[in-house]
């Protein structure tokens, strides 16, 4: 049973209650991840892997940070749980070294948040946004019900399914001219690093 997502992305505003948040690229180059855990909704009596173990994978590419993780045996009700679609969302535990703050018109996130939510962040005409620029550890991945970050996911997957995506690609890769270019290829070999478990 194996589960990857996006446990934090970079460039996305997330709202705190009474602050906004963002998280730079670059944040996690700084971080202390050795003993970082994959938990269900941040519940340290919910083990699913554990980097020290080898059975979590971490990973910092252009949008964020991405894991995966082996999931054991006795925790088939929260794969189920992803793999159903109930759960399909990702947060982070973590702590930061360095961060800044700045303030920011309520017009400014106009695109960003529901108008209703824009009213409730006002404080003396502003919103306060912190901008998190160093981390200093992280602690956990985790699948969760309700996260900060609305684009952080996860997703359940099997090397069944894995095989069945495969081979429908190639059934219709076949039948297609292009078949040889290199996008084609290109799905070709992520499909396969996955099955290898090389791909995050």
């Amino acid at each position: 049973m194996e589960i990857s997502g996006k446990g934090a992305v970079f460039n996305q505003h997330a709202n705190m209650g009474w602050f906004v948040e963002i998280i730079q690229p670059g944040f996690f180059e700084t971080a202390n991840m050795d003993e970082c855990a994959c938990l269900f909704n941040h519940d340290p009596n919910i083990i699913l892997a554990r980097k020290k173990s080898g059975t979590l994978a971490l990973e910092i590419d252009q949008a964020g940070l991405s894991y995966r993780a082996v999931l054991p045996e006795s925790r088939k009700d929260v794969y189920e749980a992803i793999q159903r679609g109930d759960v399909y969302q990702s947060s982070f535990a973590f702590t930061v070294r360095k961060a800044k703050w700045v303030q920011v018109l309520p017009s400014d996130l106009t695109n960003v948040f529901p108008e209703i939510e824009i009213q409730r962040l006002t404080y003396g005409g502003k919103i306060d946004l912190r901008i998190l620029e160093e981390a200093d550890k992280v602690y956990d991945v985790s699948p969760v019900v309700y996260p900060a970050y609305a684009g952080a996911s996860v997703s359940a997957y099997s090397e069944s399914k894995l095989k069945e995506e495969r081979s429908a690609f190639l059934s219709e890769a076949r039948n297609e001219e292009s078949y040889y270019t290199m996008i084609y290829q290109h799905r070709l070999r992520i499909i396969e690093a996955i099955e290898r478990g090389a791909y995050l």
